[in-house]
């Protein structure tokens, strides 16, 4: 189902880290002393929205989902993988698989809070999956909206498009970037290129999973990446949803903060400042 209305759009940026409750932002983004229990309370003073890719290994509990949402304002956004025993280990995105149901009353569980769930995709998924993937949008909880993130080619076509437009289901650009290519803007065939198909835009800069970085210490200056992203959509102004991974340059949040720069969009000072100042670029 397709939640609408002018919330979602009413921001021209929203900046936001995968994942917040790594034990190495203690001290360092989070204030000393802090209890792990309230770090989503700090978090969301200095950030309106966060991806939880822990719902795609898992889904909630009750107490966990509620209390997310006693710790976050009413406008805060949260964006939620889906399962990968509904996406990745089982065929046919079945809307009726016991985790979907079950992530989907963990939705509605976050009331009217901004949520967006996400259907990513393995690599061999091709658009012959569209049909199963409107189903499982179809299903979604009516509070929240969809998202796509594909990794095989040949799913731009005008048929696809057209469906996926109809829904409202945003089509997310992602980039992928191993630590060693981070430091650049990306090649041709770089980046997991996506089309704008709602009012929404999401571009997810999660880098390589599986890359070796310590949370909490930033290892690569990303600026010109950035840069790249930030020009490639300057000429379609649409809402964009901007969520940033450790595994990009090793701390989201510096990163996050100079896109922010970059999007002229002011965030409350980090506790530590990144190691690569973009005023000296």
């Amino acid at each position: 189902m397709v939640a609408g209305g002018d919330l979602w759009t009413r921001n021209s940026h929203l900046l936001g880290s995968i994942g917040f409750a790594y034990p190495e932002w203690a001290d360092v983004f989070y204030p000393p002393g802090l209890p792990a229990p309230r770090r989503l309370e700090a978090y969301a003073e200095r950030f309106p929205m966060v991806e939880l890719g822990t719902t795609f290994y898992g889904v909630p509990s009750e107490q966990t989902v509620e209390r997310w949402a006693s710790s976050v304002p009413a406008d805060f956004l949260f964006a939620l993988k889906a399962p990968r025993t509904v996406t990745h280990d089982s065929p046919g995105l079945n809307p009726a698989h016991p985790d979907w149901r079950m992530l989907s009353d963990r939705v509605v569980r976050l009331g009217s809070r901004r949520t967006l769930l996400l259907i990513q995709l393995p690599p061999t998924a091709g658009p012959t999956a569209l049909d199963s993937v409107l189903r499982l949008a179809d299903s979604a909880p009516d509070n929240c909206r969809t998202a796509l993130e594909v990794r095989r080619a040949g799913w731009k076509e005008q048929a696809v498009l057209r469906e996926l437009e109809s829904r409202r289901i945003t089509w997310v650009h992602a980039d992928l970037a191993d630590p060693s290519e981070a430091d650049r803007a990306p090649a041709p065939g770089e980046v997991l290129d996506g089309a704008d198909t709602s009012d929404l835009r999401w571009v997810r800069l999660c880098g390589r999973h599986d890359a070796e970085l310590p949370d909490g210490v930033e290892q690569v200056d990303v600026t010109e990446r950035l840069r790249w992203w930030v020009d490639r959509f300057a000429a379609d102004p649409r809402p964009t949803l901007w969520t940033v991974g450790n595994s990009l340059s090793g701390f989201a949040v510096p990163t996050l903060h100079r896109l922010a720069d970059m999007l002229g969009v002011r965030l409350p000072s980090p506790v530590q400042p990144g190691l690569f100042d973009p005023g000296d670029r």
